[in-house]
């Protein structure tokens, strides 16, 4: 009596299906990762400052003169003039920008819960415009955008992605040397 081992053919030459269904053996993998599309709106707002003397009322303070409960030398506490130098916003400019980014999910999401902008770098500088108009003001920013999600068996999830660094400018008189940067930014996340 003869057996045949058919352990020992390669599975390479067997057909692992029989009739029609899956002609040439074709498998479909299905992946657990899955390509997110982000778009990120930026807004970059250029505050120009200028710096100015304001006068301003002050009492003088005296821990001293507290403790006497006689209130003497009543000229002394009216209030004085005294000059501060104080920072006024001269005007702002808005500079808008969109951020188109895909990710990859390491899990199929089946539902993202939100998409939000954390650890904001930015730095600020003022070099001159190459076209020998005024100065340029320069923004420079990164930062890290969160994705919470819901994957197919109901688990949440959370995921960090880096957004690149990112630049903005805006032309400067040039007597202009101070000025201020806020940054804004609003995260929408679906599939590609």
């Amino acid at each position: 009596m003869v057996q045949s081992d058919k352990r020992n053919i390669s599975l390479k030459y067997v057909p692992f299906t029989k009739g029609t269904a899956n002609k040439g053996n074709v498998i479909r993998v299905l992946s657990r990762e899955a390509l997110i599309c982000l778009t990120i709106q930026e807004c970059i707002v250029f505050s120009i400052l200028e710096h100015v003397c304001a006068i301003v009322p002050a009492w003088p303070f005296d821990p001293a003169a507290m403790l006497i409960t006689k209130q003497q030398n009543i000229p002394d506490r009216w209030p004085r003039p005294e000059m501060l130098i104080v920072k006024k916003v001269v005007c702002t400019i808005p500079k808008k920008d969109k951020n188109r980014l895909k990710v990859i999910l390491q899990e199929s999401p089946k539902r993202i819960l939100c998409c939000k902008i954390k650890n904001l770098t930015l730095t600020k500088k003022i070099v001159p415009n190459p076209s020998g108009a005024g100065n340029l003001a320069l923004a420079t920013y990164e930062y890290e955008i969160k994705i919470r999600y819901q994957d197919l068996k109901g688990q949440l999830k959370q995921e960090y992605f880096n957004s690149s660094i990112r630049c903005q400018q805006a032309v400067l008189e040039p007597q202009i040397k101070d000025f201020s940067v806020e940054f804004s930014g609003l995260c929408t996340a679906h599939e590609c």
